[in-house]
């Protein structure tokens, strides 16, 4: 019979916080390999980026989203921040009015 349920002793980074990280971490790398973009971010890095702000991230405007400050640049210390959603969206709508 399969187990049933989290496994927490099979996690790679033990905490359900950093283990939800490292799974948001391996997401968002995967999907900048998808689009094409340079991502140069370890885990720690991931993890500075998002102290303070990980309990209040998600899809609500008020929200916060990791962003690049050059839409065109790497994923890296020098240019990403987390930032509210609804200054992410403004981005993004200058950024395609430019493009």
């Amino acid at each position: 019979m399969p187990r049933q349920g989290i496994r927490p002793h099979t996690w790679k980074v033990q905490g359900e916080i950093p283990h939800k990280q490292y799974t948001a971490w391996l997401r968002a790398k995967a999907q900048a390999r998808y689009r094409g973009e340079q991502w140069n971010l370890s885990f720690d890095e991931f993890q500075t980026l998002w102290h303070g702000y990980w309990a209040r991230r998600g899809r609500g405007t008020l929200s916060y989203v990791m962003s690049r400050q050059d839409p065109d640049g790497a994923w890296d210390t020098t240019n990403a921040a987390c930032i509210q959603r609804i200054e992410y969206l403004k981005r993004q709508q200058e950024y395609k009015r430019r493009n």
